[in-house]
């Protein structure tokens, strides 16, 4: 009894570490101010008028610590006028009333799904994928451990072993 409440324990940890390590990830991306293009080419030039901000926090989407998400009216080299949400901070209560220099990404089939951000240099777009890259992959070792404690707590350790085995023998085969 003891031995399968061990591993539900354990079970729960990992699942909060995969909490805990989400919105850790989410505090490191947030302090990228960019769009998150890595090719220069699909960003175009765009100015943004910042209107109602709203503070996020102490935990939420951006990460740990308090950030902006603001309202801003997009005007585009093309001439659209775009309404958005930006988060991260990436415009502040500060830029109210000031044109603000942004970039525009846009993807799909009719470049309708937009990103805005500030211009920042390629090298940040880069390195902010890599931190998604090892972000996917700790998060994706956690969930696979969450499951092999929870089903050990489920079945117990003999039962989960057996099974185990079982199914690796059969691979070799």
């Amino acid at each position: 009894m003891w031995g399968r409440l061990g591993q539900l324990a354990v079970a729960v940890l990992l699942a909060l570490g995969w909490v805990v390590t989400g919105f850790a990830f989410a505090t490191v991306e947030s302090l990228y101010r960019g769009t998150g293009e890595i090719s220069s080419i699909k960003e175009r030039p765009a100015v943004a008028q910042v209107g109602e901000c709203r503070r996020a926090g102490p935990v939420s989407v951006n990460g740990f610590g308090y950030w902006w998400e603001c309202q801003v009216v997009v005007r585009t080299d093309d001439g659209r006028v775009v309404e958005a949400v930006v988060r991260h901070s990436i415009v502040t209560p500060r830029d109210a009333g000031n044109d603000v220099e942004f970039r525009e990404a846009c993807s799909g089939s009719d470049n309708a799904d937009c990103i805005y951000g500030r211009p920042v240099h390629r090298a940040w777009a880069t390195a902010v994928r890599l931190v998604e890259m090892v972000e996917w992959t700790v998060k994706a070792l956690l969930a696979f451990a969450t499951v092999v404690y929870l089903l050990r707590a489920i079945f117990g350790v003999p039962r989960f072993q057996s099974a185990a085995n079982r199914l690796l023998r059969k691979q070799s085969e």
